[in-house]
């Protein structure tokens, strides 16, 4: 059994082809836990626009972490901290990035974690 985080560098519900890809996402995360949802974790930017209608609404692993590289440093920083804790806290053993470039400051901290 594996967990899982899908970091989505957006709020949730944007429409666009995201919600055919989060429900995907969420599939390949529950076969990688042996079919135990709750070893299945998503992060978004931010949560304005509610529960993303593209998983379960009975699904609650959801965090808020905006890890925008538009953020100021010291924000920035604070964010990827707080993701690698949230890894490490999980036991989270798979990242599954979308839409971010592979130079960004997060990657090496989530490996560490």
């Amino acid at each position: 059994m594996i967990s899982s985080l899908f970091l989505i560098p957006f709020g949730t519900n944007v429409g666009y082809a995201i919600a055919a890809l989060e429900s995907l996402f969420f599939a390949a995360g529950v076969e990688l836990a042996d079919g135990d949802a709750s070893s299945v974790h998503f992060a978004y930017s931010g949560f304005q626009k509610g529960h993303p209608c593209s998983l379960p609404s009975s699904f609650t692993n959801l965090v808020e972490l905006n890890y925008s590289t538009a953020l100021s440093r010291k924000a920035l920083q604070a964010n990827i901290t707080c993701a690698a804790d949230y890894v490490r806290k999980h036991g989270i053993r798979f990242v599954m990035f979308f839409d971010i470039q592979p130079v960004h400051p997060i990657f090496m901290p989530l490996r560490r974690a």
